[in-house]
């Protein structure tokens, strides 16, 4: 039986969450100039399953945060299943909470997001230390989650707007 077309627009919307979050892999290891070399990037992915942890948990599934760390470990050369972790611990922390979060304002949101973040990142740079059996240097990183927490604020105004654009009826706000 073919899903009639209301069915396959409301699956192709509820799909936007995870190719936005896999775009945003892209962006984030698209490599940058940098006067001394090696570039510091953000880990915009980071923001992306924050914000759907907040906001539609339903729509970003702990199947769905593995595949993006997956994906993002292969493309970054990174061991395996370190952002994997990280991010579904992340994610874990964010549903959990999630009742907590409705109907906060922008600002208490980000000020979460800048004690989240440096709490995924800190698991992240510790199973991949454990993963190669050697500490690196963690100022790149303290750098990364910087720039991360920096760059959310414009990342979250246009992640509002994909999410007008996967509302559904049968999704119903707590």
């Amino acid at each position: 039986m073919q899903p009639s077309a209301p069915d396959l627009e409301t699956r192709l919307r509820e799909g936007l969450p995870l190719l936005f979050a896999l775009v945003l892999v892209t962006i984030d290891l698209t490599p940058r100039p940098a006067p001394a070399g090696g570039g510091i990037a953000p880990f915009l992915t980071l923001g992306a399953v924050y914000f759907w942890g907040v906001y539609r948990p339903d729509l970003m599934s702990n199947a769905a945060v593995f595949a993006i760390g997956l994906v993002y470990d292969v493309l970054s050369g990174l061991p395996l299943g370190c952002s994997s972790v990280a991010l579904l611990l992340g994610r874990a922390v964010m549903v959990a909470r999630h009742r907590f979060f409705y109907a906060k304002s922008f600002v208490v949101i980000w000020a979460l997001f800048v004690v989240w973040a440096p709490a995924v990142e800190l698991v992240r740079y510790a199973f991949t230390a454990a993963s190669l059996g050697v500490l690196v240097d963690p100022l790149p990183l303290v750098a990364q989650c910087g720039l991360t927490i920096a760059l959310y604020p414009a990342l979250s105004w246009v992640l509002v707007r994909l999410h007008e654009q996967v509302r559904t009826r049968a999704y119903a706000e707590p």
